[in-house]
């Protein structure tokens, strides 16, 4: 059963309807996908019973006992008397090359799964009269469920499922920066406004709402921001995607088995059962799918992404103990972007080690958002080796009035402007409007600000 989100029809009747098979079916399958929808809230996998077990005599067989489960589509497993599957005739690697060391827990590893299956109800009536199955019409169904196993590659360490699963997000995730890669190593920085336009509209896709109309309007597109734009899009469709587990995969996991090699009595190559591990992460236990996979014992960090700092700093506060993160602006070029975004792009963090510090970026209009985390200093986030210099050396504070001068500056709004590198009055007369209005109070006009500090600079020292 694998329910459609964006259509689910309920059937209605109305007085004197004459009902057709189609109208009662259609019921049934409504009601069914109602209920598999339950695992959206209540979770998939085994609720109760189907445990894994050795079988006394038949060294590569294992037993599923009776017991309850949901399958990653919402359907219930229901195992009434136990179900034994061979698998030394099912596993390849019995019959060929064994590893070289021998291991200690087996030569072959198998993981067993179980998914629900449906089969036509044939009444015994008709199986005795020797009728043609071709001309039967069937009124049950019986559900059921089906055994599957799959073997896991031979390694040394074998691979833990959650693990692999992590890194394949990580991976994932990380290649949600490859636009700015593209963009650096094509060089198109150096191809004038129309081609940096022009490069960035093949690249759009399904942009941002308005992005790419804004972009072929703009005389001097200001492309760090664009690409800046279009990694934080391509993160979002990432993260929003928590569905698709639900109704995906190869049914629930029950457990991983170790077998070694062993020939029978005839000679003929097999296997037989030295390890069966039913517990997490091995067996998936019913429960809600988790948003995104992370490594166990590790504490994920997506789920702080691109969220509002002012929202989840409590939260934040009391998972690590600590408040400190770092605003950042981009820099003015493409490869300062990705140093920044490749720097911090941590999925999840170790609790035993020290907690990663959230880097922040201001917004214009949505305010100072979670950009990612690192576990290094800040000095990794600078601007990179192939910054072009500034074209002047900043002026010395002894020179220079400090930021608390200018009129509707104060110490909090002068914090915040120097965690984005704006430290003197003279930088601030040269920052955008746009790059200003999220550090300022509700009520300062950001022109006015920079009006104040153009006074100071002109005011004889």
């Amino acid at each position: 059963m694998n329910v459609d989100l964006e259509r689910l029809e309920r059937p209605r009747f109305s007085r004197g309807m004459v009902l057709s098979d189609n109208d009662l079916t259609a019921l049934v399958e409504w009601t069914r996908g109602r209920l598999g929808l339950q695992r959206y809230h209540d979770g998939w996998g085994v609720a109760c019973g189907l445990d894994v077990r050795c079988v006394p005599g038949r060294p590569g067989t294992v037993k599923i006992l009776s017991g309850y489960g949901v399958s990653p589509a919402g359907a219930d497993l229901v195992v009434t008397a136990p179900i034994e599957t061979d698998l030394s005739r099912c596993a390849e690697p019995c019959h060929g090359d064994l590893p070289s060391p021998p291991q200690p827990c087996g030569d072959v590893v198998v993981d067993l799964y179980l998914d629900a299956a449906e089969s036509d109800a044939v009444p015994e009536l008709l199986k005795s009269c020797g009728c043609d199955d071709d001309h039967v019409t069937t009124t049950r169904v019986c559900e059921g469920v089906a055994v599957r196993s799959r073997v896991v590659p031979w390694a040394p360490d074998m691979p833990d499922p959650l693990f692999e699963a992590a890194k394949a997000w990580q991976l994932k995730y990380h290649e949600c920066h490859d636009v700015v890669r593209r963009f650096v190593d094509e060089g198109v920085a150096s191809s004038g406004s129309s081609g940096i336009v022009h490069w960035l509209s093949r690249e759009a896709g399904d942009a941002p709402c308005d992005w790419l109309p804004r972009l072929r309007t703009t005389n001097e597109p200001d492309a760090v921001q664009a690409l800046l734009d279009l990694v934080v899009f391509r993160r979002h469709r990432l993260l929003r995607t928590g569905c698709e587990e639900c109704t995906t995969g190869e049914g629930v996991r029950l457990a991983r088995i170790w077998l070694r090699r062993s020939d029978d009595a005839d000679g003929r190559p097999g296997c037989a059962v030295t390890l069966i591990d039913a517990y997490p992460p091995y067996r998936r236990e019913l429960g809600p799918t988790p948003p995104h996979p992370v490594a166990p014992g590790q504490v994920g960090l997506t789920s702080y992404v691109w969220q509002r700092w002012d929202q989840v700093r409590a939260r934040w506060h009391g998972l690590t103990g600590q408040v400190d993160a770092t605003i950042f602006d981009p820099g003015e070029t493409a490869s300062a972007l990705l140093t920044l975004l490749d720097a911090s792009d941590l999925i999840a963090w170790e609790p035993s080690a020290d907690p990663p510090t959230p880097i922040l970026v201001a917004t214009p209009c949505l305010g100072i958002r979670v950009l990612g985390f690192h576990s290094a200093p800040r000095k990794v986030f600078e601007p990179s080796a192939e910054s072009p210099p500034s074209p002047e050396p900043p002026p010395s504070p002894a020179t220079e009035p400090g930021l608390e001068e200018i009129r509707g500056v104060g110490p909090k709004t002068a914090a915040a402007l120097r965690g984005v590198g704006i430290s003197t009055p003279r930088a601030v007369v040269t920052a955008s409007i746009e790059r200003l209005s999220p550090l300022m109070p509700p009520a300062t006009d950001p022109a006015e600000v920079q009006e104040d500090a153009q006074r100071l600079l002109g005011r004889p020292s």
